[in-house]
């Protein structure tokens, strides 16, 4: 088997995607707060315009919140080394598996269209199909890993769809 270190870095956003949503706050959290401080109770359109402050509120929130659970995937690293994997997040220890204890490498991407591409995700399970490990890689590091883990006897269950114009590098 291998005796090199491999590290995987979880995915940054890039800055095509922070700006993005954070246009999408910019734009939706000042229309929520406008509309909300707007609302004249005794208006025929109060309805309508409580839902529409309603919506456009979820909307900023709903791109915070994707924002920040993106992020956290970037502080994820992955060391693979001796048939060690060590799992950590902030470059502190979360879990030190073996690789004989992973049952299933599990790769795919979230698109729906077989034509539209997005980045791949791996569950790593473990023998009781128990998640490990849930991250977002980049299209290198998932050739990478694929390649690394081949001679081992784990399962790898590729689901990825490729569509190799599209790949950015």
């Amino acid at each position: 088997m291998l005796n090199e270190d491999f590290i995987i870095k979880g995915r940054k956003l890039t800055a095509e995607e922070w700006g993005s949503r954070l246009l999408l706050v910019a734009i939706n959290l000042p229309i929520a707060i406008i509309t909300f401080y707007t609302l004249n109770f005794n208006s025929s359109t109060f309805f309508f315009q409580f839902i529409f402050g309603i919506v456009t509120a979820f909307l900023a929130f709903f791109a915070i919140i994707m924002t920040f659970k993106e992020y956290k995937y970037s502080l994820l690293t992955l060391h693979f080394y001796n048939n060690q994997l060590k799992i950590l997040y902030k470059n502190k220890i979360l879990k030190d598996v073996t690789l004989k204890d992973i049952k299933l490498l599990h790769f795919f991407n979230l698109s729906e269209k077989k034509d539209k591409m997005c980045r791949p995700f791996l569950d790593i399970y473990d023998h009781n199909n128990i998640i490990i490990i849930h991250i977002q890689l980049n299209f290198r590091d998932y050739n990478q890993l694929k390649t690394y883990l081949t001679p081992y006897p784990i399962n790898i269950n590729d689901e990825v769809i490729h569509n190799y114009s599209d790949i950015k590098k």
